[in-house]
C-alpha cells in the first residue's frame, strides 16, 4: 500500500499496490481477514480512503464489493511496442 494525500481533498489515501495471498493459503476467510487487518492498520495510521485496482479476468472484483468497496472508476492499459527505428 502507498500512502499519499489526496489531490482533491488533501485527505490521507491509501493506493493498493499488491495484496496477494498464496493459493494454498486461500482458505475459509483468510482473505478477508487480511483485508480487515491491512483496512485496521491504514485507519490507525489516519487514512480516509482505500483505492484498489483489480483484473477484469479474475474475481478479486467481486470480492472486494462484498467487503464494502464500490466500482468508481475504470482504468485502462495500453502495452508500447517496441518499435524499430
Amino acid at each position: 500500500m502507498y500512502l499519499d494525500k489526496s489531490a482533491h481533498t488533501q485527505t490521507l489515501i491509501a493506493t493498493e499496490d499488491t495484496l496477494y495471498l498464496l493459493p494454498e493459503a486461500r482458505k475459509g476467510r483468510v482473505a478477508q481477514h487480511f483485508v480487515r487487518y491491512v483496512e485496521d492498520a491504514l485507519r490507525l495510521l489516519g487514512v480516509s480512503e482505500i483505492n484498489i485496482s483489480v483484473k477484469t479476468v479474475n474475481k478479486a472484483g467481486r470480492f472486494f464489493r462484498l467487503l464494502g468497496y464500490r466500482h468508481v472508476e475504470n482504468g485502462l492499459t495500453k502495452i508500447l511496442e517496441v518499435e524499430n527505428v
